[in-house]
């Protein structure tokens, strides 16, 4: 890790490096430093004097200084770093475009008793603030009406903005409460769902068209998806740049069946119980299987192959001979193995005879008793009488 020196005096443009903090030839910086922020390639300091240094990355070489005539308290930039946010030490509230060759404030634009901000993560024009004991979202220079909330910006993401109430978390931070934290939608949002909501998909397309966000195009290609609007859905796909969805689209307009269009929407969405419900209902048990397959949920396949693992007896396992279940016992033996609860995984490899996984879980809960049953009742010739027969004669 290098220390960069930026108040040493710069050679070739670039300030000596070094492993240190320690000055070179007694030199002393009176102008302290007051903030950070990092954009992709440069890096802006605030002097207590009350100027902006932009500096390159990775050469950290001067490009800029901006005078401010205020000492800029906190900074933030915009998701783009084209866009500056400063609060002062006086809570005044600044933007800035800023570029290469200096920072530009926005003019007609300034907010009083300001003490937290925090930028849309998607969009490089909206900002959240705390102004006194109210949320403010800015959208541009123009703020939507404010929302009462004591708590710090913790993320503003989606077009939510979550806030925790620190003061009261902090007296008793053991008893978290829940309620402390609050998740605020910006006016788009709430007015999409509305126009959505109301099935208004024409219009809610137009608005979110006029109000461009990731979060929109989602929720729009989601409603459209449900519907089987699929040219709206894939509108949204597009605005996305979701090349996944689109090809879904486009599988969905080769299925004739409306209610296995929404089977496959449904299981795109998370939905398995819906879709399953579906599947059924039309008579297409194995797609709910091969849906089940495709999730890793093999205990489900064992259900939908009306196999009950409680009805077989102690020597009954012989007796499961279907390839798909016996495959179905295996994974799901695994599934219980790999969180080392033996036990459950030897009840499904012992129905499916997978003698090799059996051993192991044997040898895992300890259970020689069982190990000797299974080395007198394994097949002639099997791999695993070898190590069954070792095991029986080292313990008894």
């Amino acid at each position: 890790m290098f220390v960069y020196q930026v108040d040493q005096p710069q050679a070739n443009g670039r300030p000596v490096t070094s492993h240190t903090r320690t000055g070179y030839g007694g030199y002393k910086q009176t102008d302290n430093i007051r903030s950070v922020c990092v954009g992709k390639n440069f890096v802006v300091l605030s002097r207590e004097s009350g100027a902006l240094y932009r500096y390159s990355l990775p050469n950290v070489s001067l490009q800029s200084r901006t005078p401010l005539g205020y000492t800029a308290e906190k900074m933030l930039l915009n998701c783009t770093s084209t866009r500056l946010a400063i609060i002062s030490t006086t809570n005044t509230f600044k933007l800035f475009d800023i570029k290469e060759s200096g920072s530009q404030v926005v003019a007609n634009f300034e907010r009083k008793d300001v003490w937290d901000m925090k930028w849309d993560s998607d969009k490089e024009d909206t900002i959240a603030i705390m102004e006194k004991s109210r949320l403010h979202v800015i959208q541009g220079t123009i703020a939507e009406d404010p929302v009462a909330n004591h708590g710090y910006i913790c993320s503003f993401k989606d077009l939510i903005v979550r806030t925790v109430e620190m003061q009261t978390l902090m007296q008793d931070p053991k008893d978290f409460d829940m309620n402390l934290v609050s998740d605020i939608e910006v006016k788009t949002l709430r007015k999409a769902k509305e126009l959505l909501d109301a099935g208004k998909i024409s219009d809610a397309t137009v608005f979110i068209e006029q109000n461009s966000h990731p979060k929109l195009w989602n929720l729009l290609a989601k409603v459209a998806m449900m519907k089987l609007d699929f040219k709206t859905a894939e509108h949204a796909f597009v605005k996305l740049k979701d090349y996944g969805g689109i090809c879904f689209v486009k599988k969905l307009e080769t299925i004739q069946s409306d209610n296995l269009r929404k089977a496959e929407v449904l299981t795109f969405y998370g939905d398995l119980d819906g879709a399953q419900e579906i599947y059924l209902q039309a008579d297409r048990r194995d797609l709910a299987i091969d849906m089940r397959k495709k999730m890793n949920d093999w205990r489900e396949v064992l259900r939908l192959l009306n196999f009950r693992l409680e009805k077989l007896g102690s020597t009954t396992a012989s007796v499961v001979t279907d390839a798909l279940t016996l495959e179905a016992l295996k994974h799901a033996g695994d599934w219980f193995a790999e969180r080392q609860k033996w036990a459950q995984a030897a009840r499904y490899y012992e129905a499916g005879r997978h003698y090799e996984e059996l051993v192991s879980c044997y040898i895992k809960l300890d259970d020689f008793g069982r190990m000797e049953n299974l080395a007198n009742d394994l097949p002639d010739g099997h791999d695993m009488l070898k190590v069954s027969f070792l095991f029986l004669t080292d313990f008894q």
